[in-house]
């Protein structure tokens, strides 16, 4: 497993930050500002805060989303109006492996990993994010070994289906308690996620219907009660394979048809029970048993839950999962030219 893991848990849920407007009147702002100039993600959000006399500005998890959904429409196919021509999109570069690659967003900073060694650039790239589990010193997690067997692994799984790998790192910066987690402040790490995705889809040109979601422990748990269940329209395919945790108290925003097809895994030791990790009382394998029901419930129709003989918290073949739930993905289709509005994704 990915050593010294202190196990996944649950944060509170709910955004409590006060909005100014809807998802449809921020469509028609952000429409309007790109036409009127080419702007990217960040002049967006300024510019906005400017308009309202700085009472507002919309968090990078909302606005990359949102310019993500609108790439993705009709609307944003057509050609631009003569008026609009300045605003074009860059021309994606392919995606290099790098380590420790800096970014801050949603007044958070962290670092991720990128491995893009050996990929097909005449084909789509899509993506897998690995999120490992907690930890209380950064010596104890792969996630911190970007050149170790691990990860060199587990990028080789993903390039087998043209995908680059991304292992971003926590922002938590509080070791104390329950170490380093992804699943407390989910909603703040879920912002600075989701402006990193979409970061990176926009540089690379990467294929948002092949994204897929790999977390352990404390990882799983951010998947399952954060990203497959909170401003989840960016992702249009592929799947997630949630392992050793993966609880859920439902959904916070409506997903779509493509999200809720998606496949999910779940994969739960029969040991992995209170007392396995940390905190002693949490289950994993009650964690998974209840998460997979309630995603049922909430109308997703492809999960699936394997419980594994035998094994603890600290024996998962994470790699080994990831590559028997992968084999399911279709192999990847040709690279497709990216729509003018993506220019403002950045």
């Amino acid at each position: 497993g990915d050593g010294g893991c202190v196990g996944g848990g649950r944060g509170g849920r709910g955004d409590g930050r006060r909005r100014l407007f809807g998802n449809d009147a921020l469509k028609l702002i952000l429409l309007k500002l790109i036409a009127d100039a080419p702007r990217h993600g960040y002049d967006l959000i300024r510019e906005i805060e400017s308009l309202s006399g700085s009472v507002y500005a919309p968090s990078p998890g909302v606005v990359y989303p949102t310019l993500t959904l609108l790439a993705d429409s009709p609307a944003a196919a057509a050609p631009p109006q003569p008026q609009q021509a300045t605003v074009q999109a860059p021309r994606a570069v392919p995606p290099t492996t790098a380590f420790h690659q800096r970014f801050t967003a949603a007044g958070l900073t962290s670092t991720y990993h990128v491995y893009a060694d050996g990929l097909d650039p005449s084909k789509a790239v899509g993506a897998v994010f690995y999120l490992g589990g907690d930890y209380d010193k950064p010596g104890e997690s792969w996630v911190h070994h970007p050149g170790g067997s691990h990860m060199r692994a587990m990028a080789a799984e993903a390039r087998k289906k043209n995908m680059v790998l991304v292992v971003p790192i926590s922002p938590d910066r509080q070791a104390r308690g329950n170490g380093i987690t992804w699943w407390e402040e989910a909603d703040a790490n879920g912002d600075w996620f989701r402006a990193l995705q979409s970061s990176l889809t926009a540089r690379y040109g990467l294929d948002t219907s092949r994204v897929w979601l790999t977390g352990y422990s404390g990882g799983a748990e951010f998947i399952t009660y954060e990203l497959l269940a909170d401003r989840q329209s960016w992702i249009k395919g592929g799947g997630a394979t949630i392992i050793g945790g993966g609880g859920s108290y439902g959904m916070q925003t409506d997903p779509g048809a493509a999200v809720r097809s998606l496949p999910l895994s779940w994969h739960v030791g029969s040991e992995d029970v209170a007392g396995s990790t940390n905190p002693p009382t949490w289950s994993a394998r009650n964690a998974a048993t209840k998460g997979q029901k309630r995603y049922v419930k909430d109308g997703f129709t492809r999960t699936s839950l394997s419980t594994l003989p035998g094994v603890d918290h600290e024996e998962y073949d994470i790699v080994g999962l990831l590559r028997h739930d992968l084999a399911a993905l279709p192999p990847a289709p040709p690279a497709q030219t990216s729509s003018w509005l993506k220019g403002a994704i950045r």
